[in-house]
């Protein structure tokens, strides 16, 4: 999972220092890079606390 991401992040990264302006570089490094990779760690986080209330509720019912 990490490889993906710091993948990701080089080809962003070269992607932007190949721009012509500096401006235009940072942008793209903005919306290309971190935006999605924001948004896809937050929906990781997410389900990952979804799933742990699940599996806690599950485990408060049995106790009782």
């Amino acid at each position: 999972m990490y490889l993906i991401v710091i993948a990701w992040l080089y080809v962003i990264v070269m992607f932007s220092a190949a721009q012509d302006n500096v401006v235009a570089g940072v942008l793209t490094f903005v919306f290309l890079g971190l935006l999605p990779l924001v948004l896809w760690v937050w929906m990781k986080i997410h389900r990952l606390r979804a799933r742990r209330e699940q599996d806690s509720s599950a485990q408060d019912k049995g106790k009782t």
